[in-house]
């Protein structure tokens, strides 16, 4: 699905990114660790098309996408969450909803479809954020999961094939933590995305139970399963700040 080849990234005369490579399975949930500095976001906005890299090939389902803008990059099935919820405020849920549904449909009368709430594909998507029951009430009332929830599913609604997501349990309670991390499994299991998560909660990447990839100076030093790096005297003195995880 996604392949990085030797990303430089340098702003004046630091390099963020040295020489980063990694590659994505399709079909697959992968975790992005690592102490902040160490280049995750940085990553993020090479991939999307927010930075262009100084150096490196970023392929996208086979196709060279270096350097193209974030637009671009966005209508080829590639769309990123950003840790602050993009939503629309003043909508309700549903109509927060039926904008991408629209957007990825090639609707001319967007205004038209603002009233087509018997959608399938909205009912699957107020099921999947778990905000079914808040359909109509304005997203300005939701508590800051249900935003980030709701946004993850608005992703989902321009049938992305890759799912970037940093940092989507920032500011979250225990159990708002783990209905997150239910859902991000449930956008592979069911809907068969492929999603790449920049976390710092080890309680959250342990319940996403997936490839875990570590970054540390501005490379991938590590990668694997959490139980196979947890002990890593390398992962543990930079990341963990000397304490293995539990």
């Amino acid at each position: 699905m996604l392949e990085a080849r030797s990303i430089i990234k340098r702003f004046g005369g630091i390099t963020v990114l040295n020489e980063l490579s990694l590659s994505l399975s399709t079909g697959s949930v992968n975790c992005i660790i690592g102490p902040n500095g160490c280049g995750k976001t940085t990553l993020f906005n090479v991939l999307t098309g927010a930075l262009k890299p100084e150096g490196g090939q970023v392929l996208f389902k086979g196709n060279d996408i270096t350097g193209l803008p974030a637009w671009r990059i966005a209508g080829l099935g590639m769309t990123r969450k950003f840790q602050i919820p993009g939503v629309y405020p003043e909508l309700s849920v549903a109509e927060n909803l039926i904008v991408p549904l629209a957007a990825a449909n090639r609707r001319a009368g967007l205004m038209a479809t603002l009233f087509s709430k018997c959608d399938d594909r909205l009912a699957a998507l107020l099921d999947l954020c778990g905000l079914t029951h808040k359909a109509e009430q304005a997203v300005s009332t939701l508590a800051h999961g249900e935003k980030q929830w709701l946004e993850i599913a608005m992703l989902l609604a321009v049938d992305a094939d890759l799912i970037l997501l940093d940092e989507p349990t920032a500011g979250m309670s225990v159990p708002e933590t783990l209905k997150t991390a239910e859902l991000v499994r449930r956008l592979r299991t069911e809907f068969g995305k492929t999603v790449l998560v920049i976390e710092h909660d080890m309680s959250f990447v342990r319940e996403l139970d997936c490839h875990v990839i570590v970054m540390l100076r501005g490379r991938v030093v590590r990668e694997g399963r959490l139980e196979d790096i947890q002990n890593d005297p390398e992962v543990i003195a930079a990341y963990l700040g000397g304490a293995a995880v539990c």
